[in-house]
This record gives structure tokens, sequence and C-alpha cells, in this order.
């Protein structure tokens, strides 16, 4: 019985050794796996990149020791906060939204931006 030649998946060399390996080495393993996962990863970085942009613009809001700040919308458009992204919402008593991006805050009233930073437990 003559066993049939396999190629590497990743690089399509023959391969030697084991009759069930699938690559010739580990560096073609780890190329092919990560060409695989690379789109899904490549959107959650964009996004955790994103978000992590808007909490850094927010927190520079914060200079002094006050917990809400208004500011012009403008200001954080000037400065790239992008509003589509955050961690998540919710209500006040007064039902109106107010959208979180980690630990700060904000409600959008037409040209102005209330910004508010979230107690810790620390502080």
């Amino acid at each position: 019985m003559t066993a049939g030649r396999k190629n590497c998946l990743s690089c399509d060399r023959a391969i030697q050794g084991r009759s069930d390996k699938k690559f010739c080495n580990d560096s073609c393993r780890n190329l092919h796996h990560n060409k695989r996962k690379m789109p899904a990863t490549a959107c959650v970085r964009h996004i955790n990149r994103v978000l992590l942009r808007n909490r850094r613009i927010l927190q520079g809001l914060f200079t002094s020791s006050r917990q809400t700040i208004k500011t012009p919308k403008k200001k954080l458009e000037e400065q790239r906060f992008d509003f589509r992204y955050f961690t998540h919402q919710s209500s006040n008593r007064r039902g109106q939204r107010c959208v979180f991006c980690y630990e700060f805050g904000y409600r959008v009233l037409k040209d102005v931006v209330m910004v508010s930073r979230a107690m810790r437990s620390n502080e």
C-alpha cells in the first residue's frame, strides 16, 4: 500500500511525519488559524479602539472633582468622539435616555452634551 502524499494547508509543501498531520510546522498552523479568525477579531479590535478613544475624550473633560460637566457637542466631534459607539444605555428618573461609555454617562441636548461620571465605591 502506498500512502498518498499530503500537503500543508497553509503553504502547500509536502508534509512528512504522522499520517494525520495537516501542517508542516507550528508557524504554518498558527498562520492558518490566524487567517481564519482575522475578520472577526479585526471588527472587535476596531470597536474597542473607538470605545477607548471615546472614554479618553470623556475622561479628559474632568479636570476637577466635579461629577457633571456641560460641554458643546461640537467640541467632542472635533476630538473625533463617535456617538454611534457606547457600552450601554438606560433611562433616568424622568425617562430621558442616558448613554454610557464605560463609567461615563452622557445625554445629548441639541448642541450641548451633559456628561457625568459614575461614583466609584472607593471615592
